[in-house]
């Protein structure tokens, strides 16, 4: 974002309230400055939803984009079920000999076995995942995801009975994502919708 000042004698205001903005975004002094404009922009080019398809796209979007990964591999398993369970979902037969297959550890969560697996994962993550990424931005996103997800997946692997067990999804990402949205429904400082 740039803050462009029509003189510069007001740069120093604009700093001091640039700083008390990006300490409290949320204080009532700029939510509702902001609705008293009497317009609002839609920044983000989407493709819109409907009944069939309840699914805001956002291209640029974190979000979109692991559900767009997790729907290729599912269409791709349909194809080629051995391939993608081979190549990205995670059993106790990987040894992680080298330091090119500790992918595995994240890919797991893009697998899908079933129609109903892939469709609860994507509407569950859709719905509380794209709240945080508008909120908080795509790095909170990230890092939230990337985190979940290899603290599911390795928890998961330590926990498999046998070696010919494989698994995959987005689940823990989803109950990861679920467990973080509890923690800021807590949070005083936040807007409620």
């Amino acid at each position: 974002y740039t803050v462009f000042v029509t003189d510069s004698i007001y740069v120093s205001r604009a700093k001091q309230e640039l700083l008390r903005f990006a300490n409290s975004p949320y204080d009532k002094a700029f939510t509702k400055a902001s609705w008293e404009q009497g317009k609002t922009v839609k920044r983000e080019k989407t493709i819109s939803s409907s009944l069939l398809f309840p699914m805001t796209f956002d291209i640029k979007s974190l979000t979109t984009i692991v559900e767009i990964i997790c729907i290729a591999l599912y269409l791709l398993s349909l194809v080629n079920d051995d391939f993608v369970v081979n190549t990205f979902a995670l059993s106790r037969q990987e040894h992680f000999s080298d330091i090119f297959s500790f992918y595995k550890l994240l890919t797991p969560t893009f697998v899908h076995f079933s129609f109903m697996h892939i469709a609860f994962n994507l509407v569950m993550f859709e719905a509380m995942a794209r709240p945080i990424e508008k909120t908080f931005g795509i790095p909170k996103l990230f890092t939230l995801f990337i985190s979940i997800a290899l603290l599911s997946n390795v928890l998961q692997y330590s926990f498999l009975a046998d070696e010919f067990t494989v698994f995959g999804g987005l689940s823990g990402v989803v109950y990861g994502v679920i467990g973080y949205s509890g923690v800021l429904s807590r949070r005083k400082d936040l807007p409620r919708s």
